[in-house]
């Protein structure tokens, strides 16, 4: 069942202001379907700069949008307003990447907390401590922590206290923008775990944005690769890593390291990211493919089930040829 369902989203920058000019736009987000199914884990994966982070800013209304729909519960979210956009925010919540810069210095946890309850729900006073000491604790932090400011907590605390206040109002879809990647290492798979457990027990369905395809591939049901604004490949998580059909992801998982010593050598891609504000015809991947055909730049890319599958799908028109890479 669907929780999500996300309809030929566009999200456009353009230079002299937004949405105010007449030339040619950056398109950060070019088209975007896709569905989130209900307790799924649906990764978000890409190179710096594809726009996966603006399309799930752009989900939680944090980025005007230039056309498309998202639909949670039959409700287009786009075209929400004032108070009706406010009651319907606790349905999907959003955490953030820099869990330093994301967190208000001057309240302490409680109060961080607390200002989500207090907006959200009508518990009283006492109510609302009795919640934030629960959801504290679900995060493996101890309850008597709740009146300490942030600069007390560490890097990976305070990402903690970033997925509480997620949680604090039981959204049936939470977007974790890179979670782990201003973390260190040691730290990083206590979050991954903490997020697995949380899926389980809230049954809340999430999208995991992270430019780390190891990491998207251990949380992930099914993974999206981003390119230059588009989905390039979609599927379930262990078919798309273990069968990739496009070159792009190909190249992706080439660069992920691994511990065997007799593993194919890394796919390196030539040249330069197009510029998002260029006309591209044809493929947009066709400038750094290592197996480019003519046919490439005749035709538009866009999704199509990889080799007869009804989950797997790829926008390259050559996938036979991916596995030879």
């Amino acid at each position: 069942m669907a929780v999500l369902k996300v309809d030929n989203l566009k999200v456009y920058y353009r230079k002299n202001g937004f949405l105010q000019s007449k030339k040619t736009p950056l398109k950060a987000v070019d088209g975007v379907s896709f569905e989130l199914h209900e307790n799924e884990i649906l990764g978000l994966v890409g190179e710096s700069g594809c726009g996966k982070s603006t399309l799930g800013r752009a989900l939680v209304r944090l980025e005007e949008v230039e056309s498309g729909s998202v639909m949670l519960d039959d409700v287009d979210v786009l075209k929400l307003k004032g108070k009706k956009l406010r009651k319907f925010r606790k349905n999907i919540q959003f955490i953030f990447q820099d869990p330093y810069s994301s967190l208000n210095p001057r309240m302490t946890v409680g109060e961080i907390l607390d200002e989500v309850l207090a907006i959200h729900t009508e518990l009283d006073k006492s109510w609302r401590e009795r919640k934030i000491a629960q959801l504290l604790e679900q995060v493996g932090i101890s309850a008597t922590a709740m009146n300490r400011y942030i600069h007390q907590f560490s890097g990976g605390q305070r990402q903690r206290i970033g997925i509480a206040r997620a949680l604090a109002v039981q959204p049936k879809v939470i977007i974790a923008d890179e979670p782990v990647s201003a973390l260190d290492v040691s730290v990083q798979s206590q979050i991954i775990n903490l997020l697995s457990d949380i899926r389980e027990k809230s049954r809340s369905s999430f999208i995991f944005i992270a430019h780390d395809l190891a990491v998207v591939e251990h949380i992930s049901d099914r993974i999206m690769v981003m390119y230059l604004g588009k989905i390039v490949e979609s599927g379930p998580s262990h078919e798309v890593c273990a069968n990739p059909q496009h070159p792009y992801t190909k190249a992706l998982l080439s660069a992920v390291p691994k511990l065997e010593l007799n593993t194919a050598p890394r796919i390196m891609l030539k040249g330069d990211v197009p510029s998002a504000c260029s006309e591209i015809k044809g493929c947009a991947f066709y400038s750094r493919c290592p197996m480019k055909h003519p046919e490439c730049l005749e035709h538009e890319s866009f999704l199509m089930s990889a080799n007869g599958s009804d989950e797997h799908y790829t926008s390259c028109l050559f996938p036979e040829e991916v596995k030879n890479l």
